[in-house]
């Protein structure tokens, strides 16, 4: 028995079984229809940075935030101070789900216990527990090379772009915006990077974990560009963690480009 045209992709062995069925029915009576799987590949979320067993894990049932970071055998601790204490910056760890920032407050998921961030987790999520000790900055848009930069005292906003290669030929340099402090709640900051390259303005002091973010056209809101900005800064932070950590344990990750 043959049946054409029938898309096994996406479907339950339940659903393609009735699938088939269906389709041969029309040909012959009384159709029974036996699969065999020959390979399972299963579907996998990943959890990154600052937890204890880093890697994929397979979610072959309904997953919560705290399942799985459990599944992790919890959050990294350290000695500081001779005090034992969670390595985990909760306010800047995020969930990335298909290349975005899910609305999801770490700490007050962990911290708080408000269960109402505890979302049920989808393939190919992303969690990402960030560093509370880490200095590193990020210079993100359009900058030559965009990434992560290390702190070092004296940093400010044209030096650190220097750093990462300077403006690309489409950088809008009035407006630079500078974010910091929490992801929930971010400071935000606007540079006239213009006026500081002309000796009208002194250059912006940087800090550890802001994120410099140089658009490509002119805005006049914040609010037009943070939501780009946030969204450049947890691909970069993926893609650089997991460069430099997890290799061949996550084979493909899914980090789209900003365009």
């Amino acid at each position: 028995m043959h049946a054409q045209g029938v898309r096994a992709e996406g479907l339950t062995i339940d659903e393609l079984r009735e699938a088939l069925r269906e389709a041969m029915s029309t040909q012959y009576r009384n159709v029974r229809v036996i699969i065999t799987p020959h390979q399972f590949r299963s579907k996998r979320v990943y959890l990154l940075g600052k937890v204890t067993a880093k890697g994929s894990y397979t979610l072959d049932r309904p997953l919560t935030i705290i399942e799985a970071v459990a599944q992790a055998f919890g959050l990294e601790i350290g000695l500081f101070q001779h005090n034992t204490v969670e390595l985990a910056d909760l306010n800047r760890s995020f969930l990335m789900r298909g290349g975005r920032k899910m609305d999801v407050d770490f700490y007050k998921l962990f911290m708080q216990g408000d269960l109402s961030q505890n979302i049920l987790l989808e393939p190919d999520d992303y969690i990402y527990m960030a560093s509370s000790i880490a200095n590193d900055y990020f210079v993100l848009g359009e900058v030559r090379t965009p990434g992560k930069v290390g702190y070092v005292p004296d940093a400010s906003v044209i030096t650190s772009i220097v750093q990462r290669g300077g403006f690309s030929e489409r950088a809008f340099l009035k407006k630079i915006l500078v974010v910091r402090g929490s992801m929930a709640k971010p400071q935000t900051f606007v540079v006239n990077a213009e006026a500081i390259l002309s000796g009208r303005q002194a250059d912006f002091r940087v800090e550890p974990k802001d994120i410099i973010f140089v658009s490509r056209r002119p805005w006049s809101q914040v609010s037009e560009l943070l939501d780009m900005a946030t969204t450049a800064f947890i691909q970069s932070a993926v893609a650089s963690w997991t460069g430099a950590n997890i290799g061949p344990l996550i084979k493909s990750p899914i980090v789209p480009s900003i365009k």
